[in-house]
């Protein structure tokens, strides 16, 4: 547009477009000089290189209407030789006085061409006004076209949905769609109303809706799109919802309808088929630039997941100049900050713009949001104190407020394309659903919430999630949530969650899905480049894949395990000692049955190559049948070498000169443990030297050195974890040592039993006080334990528990009567701690039906924890009918570990 008229200091009006040739809305001036007398001014670096020109004016009267014009404005200089134009946006920190007249400089960067376009286009989107919603109260988005009220409705449906105190008449279709996303309670009723008594009027009624069905065949898409949500909600079916770009009629409504399969395909973990969907939206080229935004927004988010992390950097980046086209749309302000927190992702560890995605993530949008999430929180903080103050007041309704605000959070944040707010809101709604469950929730239902926290990516959380599961059950829901894991699947945010999953649940999967778990784990290994260049994994990979294969060595096939030995016996010598122990780990667990000679033979050719832990997990399996290792074992051992403990299978057969050796070298380790501890030093992991040297003590009582292990349990600063290996040798063994022996012992221990925890830096002390209390009552007569499984039962959890370990191995009078009581604790360690004893009576014979009875349904119903310790007590010859129908129970338990106890037993299943 050119202003011929007369000269006002603008020569034309330009309107910038978008790289679709949209128009943005917005004008912009330009003043435009020809001709080589304005090139005459250059500026110069100190090389002699042109930077760029003045344009200079003899008076401030141009420069000052620029700066005061309501529209930005540009100065342009054109060489016609060089067929070249350069500009500048005319800012106050840009014009420089000359004294009467003033001057700005033109660089030599910003030339008029396709490479300046989104420069140029920002300077004329600088008139755009904010609009400012502090204060917003539900008032409604004013003015607001017809073709964006979906996407409002999905990303900011606060603006859209009535006012819950607001009564009206009717709601429109995009109302219904924003309080559906809100999950506001009045839209059940709308689309599942009540039948009104004939003698009501349709005034009674609080709103006027359609019904679901009516609602799925209407004629308004928002309606239908409503009643799709609704059913993927509440009933779980996604067809409806997938089938909403069919039903489009216009551009707005196939943008909506694609981020809404987008946002299911991405809550099913499938980043490909959301691709694809976002693909074939984009063959149209009729959005208006919001709704175009919002799909590649989308398309970004997916392309990380998918493992496209270049390709997501670059469109995230790009899509974010949405918030400079359109200010005034708070839906663009949420759709910028969601690309930038993908491009942040995108970039890789510690390289991410942090100033950037605090910028952009601070929008309206998110505030709101924000506030949803809080309430959600509050509501399951709130009924997480009414359970624990005992509140038996009565509630009208029966509607889970956390249930409902975490999973609209979750959806207005997958909406937007805010991946990172979409895990949170998910992970926090997954934990809420497994923390209210209990054990009349079906194990479908179980897996499914499981699943949830899984594809949110909180992988800490689905670990410890998982492990309670299979250790209290339902195990079974452990199994099938694992059996909806595909590792040659997982995406960016689901990789860890994946294989911890995995983990904690390898000794319930089926044994089909671990043996494929093994093919891939290993083929992995080999050759990692596909995985890693999809999910690029921050965790370490190797250790990871050594820990899912340690979780299912009882439940892989043969031809699996002896896959994985043969992996590691061909893999080069490991000289690491990160990566020895964690392959040392892994051998130590693998059966005894799964070792051929052939294997054996080649651990111990091997061993002397490799790091030490690694080296002694080779001596061990080596050494049943190979002499050698055997003789090398022991030599270690008389050269006093420690480590040589993880060589050893038993340290009764160790012969006496290297019994001393050990002894010697254990006693000096205590000196130092007990010196570092005066000074506050502590060392953690590694071999526990009370322990070790407690064993020797037992088994070989010429060479036995009690001094030091009285001065383990006496010497101050001490850590209770430095004391517990002892303490624990002492609880199982202490009965058979001798009176002396014991009456020493004896009088150090029970200082420990009421001995506080204290607090220590990083970690919190290790309560010993059961313990102790196991530890004293091996030591005593039986009129002492008596007294002290009393105490215990006034105790904590871990006190209680030690009374149930004291009753099963030392007996009493009321046994049984205590360990009935104490199997039904509050406390799972207390419950199996009786269960554990309930099951030694059985095998004695001492038990009546009710005990079996009772172990059985545990068997049935339990996790993995309390079925082993029903187990473990049942695998030494017996004539006692019971133990038979124990141990068939057993035999169909979901954790292949406990069938394999149940089916290696002398009794066995039937």
């Amino acid at each position: 547009m050119v202003d011929s008229r007369h000269d006002t200091g603008t020569d034309l009006y330009l309107r910038p477009r978008d790289a679709r040739r949209y128009e943005l809305g917005a004008v912009m001036g330009a003043q435009v000089k020809t001709g080589p007398s304005y090139f005459t001014s250059p500026q110069k670096d100190t090389d002699g290189t042109i930077t760029g020109w003045w344009f200079t004016e003899a008076d401030r009267e141009h420069f000052d209407y620029w700066l005061r014009h309501a529209l930005p404005h540009v100065v342009v200089l054109r060489d016609q030789e060089k067929n070249l134009s350069y500009w500048v946006h005319v800012t106050p920190e840009r014009v420089v006085s000359t004294g009467k007249g003033a001057k700005i400089l033109l660089p030599t960067s910003q030339t008029v061409d396709s490479d300046n376009n989104q420069a140029l286009s920002d300077v004329a989107l600088t008139q755009l006004a904010t609009p400012t919603w502090d204060g917003t109260a539900w008032t409604g988005a004013v003015h607001l076209p017809p073709e964006d009220e979906i996407r409002h409705a999905l990303i900011t449906p606060r603006l859209i949905a009535p006012h819950p105190n607001l009564a009206t008449d009717t709601i429109t279709g995009p109302e219904a769609l924003a309080m559906q996303v809100l999950l506001r309670s009045e839209i059940e009723k709308i689309l599942d109303p009540i039948e009104l008594p004939s003698n009501m009027q349709d005034s009674d009624a609080k709103r006027k809706g359609l019904s679901l069905e009516d609602a799925l065949g209407s004629d308004d898409w928002s309606w239908r799109a409503t009643a799709a949500l609704h059913r993927w909600h509440y009933q779980g079916e996604s067809d409806d919802l997938l089938g909403l770009v069919g039903l489009a009629s216009t551009p707005a409504e196939r943008a909506a309808a694609t981020v809404l399969c987008c946002m299911h395909h991405l809550w099913e973990n499938d980043p490909d088929t959301a691709l694809r969907a976002v693909r074939d939206a984009l063959e149209h080229d009729d959005y208006s630039f919001v709704d175009h935004a919002w799909l590649e927004a989308q398309r970004a988010r997916a392309l990380l997941e998918a493992g496209r992390h270049e390709d997501a950097f670059d469109l995230a980046m790009a899509t974010q100049r949405i918030h400079r086209e359109a200010p005034h749309d708070v839906t663009a302000a949420a759709i910028a900050g969601a690309c930038a927190g993908t491009s942040f992702r995108a970039a890789g560890w510690m390289k991410g713009d942090i100033a950037n995605i605090v910028q952009r993530s601070d929008n309206p949008a998110s505030w709101w949001r924000s506030q949803v999430t809080s309430y959600g929180l509050s509501a399951h903080l709130s009924a997480g104190f009414r359970t624990w103050s005992e509140d038996s007041s009565i509630r009208i309704g029966n509607s889970d407020e956390t249930h409902r605000r975490l999973l609209s959070a979750a959806l207005l944040a997958s909406c937007a394309g805010d991946h990172d707010s979409w895990r949170h809101a998910t992970g926090a709604l997954g934990k809420h659903f497994l923390m209210v469950s209990d054990l009349t929730d079906s194990a479908e239902a179980v897996a499914g919430w499981l699943t949830l926290l899984r594809v949110s990516g909180d992988s800490e959380s689905t670990r410890l999630a998982t492990r309670r599961i299979v250790r209290r059950g339902p195990a079974m829901a452990a199994r099938i949530a694992a059996s909806r894991v595909h590792l040659s699947s997982s995406t960016r945010t689901s990789a860890l969650a994946d294989i911890e999953l995995l983990t904690a649940a390898g000794d319930v999967i089926e044994p089909a899905q671990a043996d494929q778990i093994c093919m891939w784990v290993l083929a992995t290994l080999r050759d990692p480049q596909v995985y890693y260049e999809r999910v690029r994994p921050t965790f370490i990979m190797l250790y990871k894949s050594i820990d899912l294969l340690k979780s299912m060595v009882w439940t892989m096939s043969d031809a699996s395990l002896h896959a994985v030995i043969d992996y590691f016996l061909d893999e080069a010598h490991v000289f690491e000692d990160g990566a020895a122990q964690t392959l040392a780990r892994l051998i130590h667990v693998i059966p005894e049955s799964a070792w051929t000679e052939s294997h054996r033979r080649r651990a111990a050719e091997r061993y002397k190559s490799d790091a030490a832990y690694l080296r002694e997990a080779y001596l061990a399996v080596a050494a049943p049948t190979v002499p050698e290792s055997r003789s090398e074992i022991h030599q270690r051992a008389r050269t006093g070498e420690l480590l040589a403990f993880d060589a050893i299978d038993d340290v009764r057969t160790l012969p006496s000169d290297a019994v001393i050796a050990l002894i010697d070298r254990l006693c000096g380790v205590i000196d130092s443990l007990v010196d570092n501890a005066a000074k506050g030093m502590h060392s953690v992991g590694g071999l526990d030297p009370g322990q070790a040297l407690s064993l020797l003590n037992v088994w070989h009582p010429p060479q036995a050195r009690w001094d030091r292990i009285q001065l383990l349990l006496t010497a101050p600063h001490v850590l209770g974890r430095e004391r517990s290996g002892a303490l624990d040798v002492l609880a199982i063994h202490g009965a058979q040592l001798s009176v002396e022996t014991k009456r020493q012992l004896a009088e150090h221990v029970l200082g420990l039993r009421n001995t506080m925890p204290g607090r220590q830096y990083f970690d919190d002390e290790k309560d010993i006080r059961g313990l102790a209390a196991e530890g004293f009552a091996a030591l005593s007569e039986e009129s002492v334990r008596s007294q002290v499984v009393r105490e215990l039962l006034c105790g904590n959890a871990a006190q209680r528990a030690s009374s149930a370990r004291i009753i099963e191995r030392h007996g009493d009078a009321a046994e049984v009567e205590v360990l009935m009581a104490l199997a039904g604790d509050t406390s799972q360690m207390v419950a199996d701690a009786a269960l554990s004893g309930l099951s030694k009576l059985v095998a004695a014979g001492r038990a009546s039906g009710i005990v079996v009875t009772a172990l059985a349904k545990t068997l049935v119903s339990g996790g993995t924890q309390s079925a082993a310790s029903v187990v473990s007590r049942l695998t030494a010859p017996t004539e006692e009918t019971s133990v038979q129908e124990l141990l068939d129970a057993a035999a169909e338990h979901p954790s292949a570990r406990i069938r394999r106890a149940a089916r290696s037993s002398p009794k066995g299943p039937r």
